[in-house]
């Protein structure tokens, strides 16, 4: 069995469809286009591959730091997508459903409160009511592996 797999023939066919593509999608196409594999399954990243991507982030974390501590809205901008699409690039490199992840997340999300600054609080901070719960990635991940087909409605 294949670890890897490269999604050859759909690179054509995205220039055929007429749908909006979602960024998740926009970054598969990116890493079709250099032929980039992607795993077959769901996977944690091996150690050379987590070690490349950790760095990536990274420094563009710095880079957004950087470029807003010297108050250059352009540069801070373009640090921050980039480091959206390297996060996006290293979810497809593990192979994971990203919008159903995104979903399940942001709902999870939506149901945290604000909470007044306190102790070791700012007024940033959202928490966890009673009754909140965790949404179930490990599930979604498991059983809505991404697949990526063009022709899909």
């Amino acid at each position: 069995m294949k670890e890897f797999f490269i999604y050859q023939p759909m690179l054509d066919d995205l220039e055929e469809t007429f749908r909006p593509m979602t960024e998740f999608e926009d970054i598969i196409r990116m890493h079709l286009k250099f032929g980039m594999p992607f795993p077959n399954k769901p996977k944690v990243l091996g150690e050379e591959m987590l070690e490349f991507r950790a760095k990536f982030l990274m420094e563009e974390v710095l880079e957004f730091v950087m470029a807003s501590m010297m108050g250059d809205i352009g540069k801070a901008t373009d640090a921050l997508v980039d480091l959206v699409v390297v996060a996006k690039g290293t979810a497809a490199k593990m192979g994971v459903p990203w919008e159903s992840c995104w979903d399940a997340v942001n709902i999870a999300n939506m149901a945290k409160i604000r909470v007044d600054k306190g102790e070791g609080r700012n007024d940033f901070d959202l928490a966890k009511p009673p009754g909140w719960e965790h949404p179930d990635i490990e599930r979604i991940v498991q059983e809505n592996t991404y697949r990526f087909d063009p022709n899909e409605d």
